[in-house]
């Protein structure tokens, strides 16, 4: 039976990222998961909801459905950083996305005061964090 201090510095050595990955930035990388997998299911319901909350297409059903909208393409573009092989531009992109999301909640959660709008304004700022906390580790 081979050592396995010897097979994890050999696996290590194939992939450089193998090395940089512990258990905190595992921890990160699955809450960051689950808190995207949120923001694409409140954007899911948000976005379906519309129909249920406004009775006819009105300038009001198109920004609510357009908040869900934005919910489900931040979640989508922080899935694509779930990916080994992401490109330094797509990692960007992520992080102004998420960015402005983080602005976008603030005001949302500001504007409309409610629990609902903090519990969602608190699970995207979760996403945008782990997001940030990734990227930093996976740059050293």
């Amino acid at each position: 039976m081979p050592n396995k201090r010897l097979q994890r510095t050999a696996i290590a050595a194939a992939e450089p990222s193998v090395m940089r990955i512990g258990k905190r930035s595992g921890m990160i990388r699955v809450f960051h998961k689950i808190c995207t997998s949120l923001v694409l299911a409140i954007g899911i319901v948000h976005t379906a909801g519309t129909f249920f909350f406004y009775s006819s297409l009105s300038e009001a059903a198109i920004w609510f459905a357009g908040a869900g909208l934005g919910g489900i393409f931040v979640a989508l573009l922080n899935i694509v950083l779930w990916s080994s092989n992401v490109s330094v531009l797509s990692r960007r992109m992520a992080a102004g996305a998420n960015i402005l999301f983080f602005f976008w909640l603030v005001a949302g959660a500001s504007a409309t005061p409610g629990l609902a709008q903090v519990i969602i304004a608190g699970v995207g700022a979760a996403m945008v964090i782990s997001a940030a906390l990734l990227g930093r580790r996976d740059e050293k």
